[in-house]
């Protein structure tokens, strides 16, 4: 229900001045209303203020003018303090004059805006007006019937008194003749408030009437207050109009079309789907190639459409010239709708207007520059200006400044999408969004392809490069890079580099380097355990070889190329991990205590004879294959003293 009126909040004696909220058009169409409530038997007087009595310092506040004291205010003006007996109050109200329309139209003159606005809003004022006076007169019949129902119920008491009066009328007979007196006055004190009660409702049905009389239409409450007129005293005839001043439960009465696939449905479109059910869009969209909104859910996905259930059978209105697309219908929403033909099973209506109940909604609210309100639907062209909040619904035209995107995770779809960035150098500020075809991401591959990446990397590279690095890489290098490194690894370099590497590692080489290495000085030596193949090699300075003491037995030739053991009997060699398809030789230092030597298969010796050894002695022999350790050629320097 619309706001007509304000109470007079914080009346104390002194306080003249009273702000309200309701809108109006003129200041002569506000009022002002004082009571004065005896405190012993609640009786109440009011007095109407004349126009004269009172200011308006600004739109939203009166104030009370000073004058002559009065039942009801003080010299000041200001409403009397409650005391001596007495309780104060008021209200400031509006009374749209309804003599005449604010604005009148002769032929050839121009039309304004602002005049059918004012006379729109005259209407609406004078029919909210109306709307509360009868809800006024409806809530003072029910007190009524209250009063009415509890004269009765003591009337019934009364007569109870005199039946039992008249009972013990031979001890009492003066005392039961005064009881039955009493009784008919009761009884008829009863039939007169029932009177009153009957009238109130008749007065109530009546203002209720005279509302309706003096407009082209009929006020009814919802679509459900509409449709139980079928079959009554009220039954609609053809042309006529009613207006629903809530409609929140019209959507459910609107005969809808079926549900097609591949078809672009816009917000508050309806349609029945699954067994009969109807559905509303929420989110504009496409629908998919089959199936359709199913169930009863609040938020069911149809490819890029959103429905929500609201029946579980069709509506049995056929409403024509209907807007595209339709309202938001709610509580506070009026629609007017003409009747053609039809009864309560189905029933054929042509749409006639609609109006926001609240008139400050009725426009959206502008506060230069910025728009203030929300737009739910579709928006065609440009918005120039920051927008705060949800867009419901497609916009079509350029957004000069987007602080915020909705995203959506997709982390398996194998296809490889553009990454944006933003235009110019500028770090921040409004600027314009760009892509590369070249440099995009593919969500199932975790990839990121560009033609170059240029720039230093701190942190960890796990994967493969292809191309060349420039730059200093500070931490590891995981993965093959095939391409040049230039510049200073510091770290681990942990996988195959295909290309020179021009710069200093400070760190451990597990994999294969192909290409040029620079000069590797210093510390670094200490931390290379192993090389691959090398194509050529100038080594400048001392090259020392670790000598491996060799366990039990057996010689791995993986660790290195010259041995150490020391024996005291008979012993039986083996070698292992020799290369294949390589060159290469071993050198065994041999402290011979005592025993005889068994040494492992393919060893042949000069002149296929194997030296003599002396026990005690310490022997070097060198051994040397090139067809993986099929054949190993031998030589011997023996007898060294210990």
């Amino acid at each position: 229900m619309a706001t007509t009126e304000n109470a007079l909040s914080g009346i104390n004696g002194t306080k003249k001045k009273f702000s309200f909220t309701f809108p109006y058009l003129k200041t002569t169409d506000l009022k002002v209303e004082l009571v004065r409530t005896t405190t012993a038997d609640s009786t109440t007087t009011t007095t109407t203020l004349d126009s004269t009595e009172f200011t308006f310092p600004t739109a939203t506040e009166v104030e009370l003018s000073a004058g002559d004291a009065t039942n009801w205010q003080e010299t000041t003006g200001a409403p009397k303090a409650d005391g001596s007996g007495y309780t104060y109050s008021g209200k400031v109200y509006r009374s749209t004059a309804s003599d005449a329309l604010t604005a009148t139209f002769y032929p050839g003159s121009a039309i304004r805006s602002a005049d059918l606005n004012d006379n729109y809003t005259q209407n609406l004022y004078v029919t909210q007006e109306a709307n509360n006076n009868v809800t006024t007169a409806t809530t003072d019949a029910a007190a009524a019937v209250v009063t009415a129902d509890a004269a009765e119920t003591k009337a019934d008491t009364a007569i109870s008194t005199a039946n039992t009066a008249s009972t013990n009328a031979t001890t009492a007979v003066s005392t039961a003749n005064t009881a039955s007196t009493n009784a008919t006055t009761a009884v008829t004190t009863a039939n007169t408030a029932s009177t009153n009660a009957t009238n109130a409702v008749t007065t109530a049905n009546s203002a209720e009437s005279a509302v309706s009389s003096v407009l082209p239409y009929t006020i009814k409450a919802n679509a459900a207050a509409v449709q139980a007129l079928f079959g009554g005293s009220d039954s609609p005839t053809a042309d006529d109009i009613f207006e629903m001043t809530a409609t929140d439960d019209l959507p459910v009465k609107i005969l809808s079309a079926a549900w097609a696939s591949g078809t672009t449905y816009k917000v508050n479109d309806q349609r029945t789907n699954d067994s009969g059910k109807l559905y509303l869009c929420t989110v504009a969209g496409t629908s998919a190639g089959s199936g359709g909104p199913t169930g009863t859910g609040s938020s069911i996905t149809d490819n890029t459409v959103t429905w929500k259930y609201i029946a579980a059978a069709n509506g049995i209105w056929t409403i024509s010239s209907v807007p595209d697309p339709l309202p938001t219908f709610s509580t506070g929403i009026t629609v007017k709708l003409k009747y053609a033909s039809g009864d309560d099973s189905a029933s054929s209506w042509a749409w006639q207007s609609y109006h926001a109940n609240n008139p400050e909604t009725r426009y959206a609210s502008l506060a230069s520059p910025t728009f203030t309100g929300t737009i739910t639907g579709d928006l065609t062209g440009d918005v120039t200006g920051d927008v705060t909040g949800d867009l419901t619904g497609d916009v079509t035209g350029t957004a000069t400044n987007a602080t915020h995107v909705v995203l959506t995770d997709n982390e398996s779809t194998n296809e490889n999408n553009v990454i944006p960035f933003g235009e110019g150098a500028t770090a921040t500020g409004n600027v314009g969004l760009e892509t590369d075809g070249d440099f995009h991401y593919n969500p199932s591959t975790g990839s990121v392809t560009a033609t170059v990446f240029v720039g230093n990397v701190t942190g960890n590279v796990t994967g493969n490069v292809t191309g060349d690095v420039t730059g200093d890489v500070t931490g590891d290098l995981t993965g093959d890079v095939t391409g040049d490194v230039t510049g200073d690894v510091t770290g681990d370099l942990t996988g195959n580099v295909t290309g020179n590497v021009t710069g200093n590692v400070t760190g451990n080489v597990t994999g294969n380097t192909s290409g040029t290495a620079a000069t590797v000085t210093g510390a670094a030596q200490a931390s290379i355990t192993s090389v691959g193949q090398l194509t050529a090699i100038d080594i400048d300075g001392p090259y020392t070889q670790v000598a491996e003491a060799v366990g039990a037995l057996a010689i791995d030739c993986g660790t290195g190329n010259y041995f150490t053991k020391t024996i005291a009997g008979d012993s039986t060699f083996t070698v292992s991990n020799v290369p294949a398809s390589k060159s290469y030789a071993f050198v065994l230092e041999l402290t011979h205590s005592s025993g005889t030597i068994t040494w492992f298969s393919g060893v042949e010796w000069p002149a296929a004879t194997a030296p003599t050894l002396t026990t005690g002695k310490t022997h070097l022999f060198v051994f040397h294959t090139d067809n993986g350790g099929t054949r190993w050629r031998a030589s011997s320097l023996v007898d060294y003293t210990n």
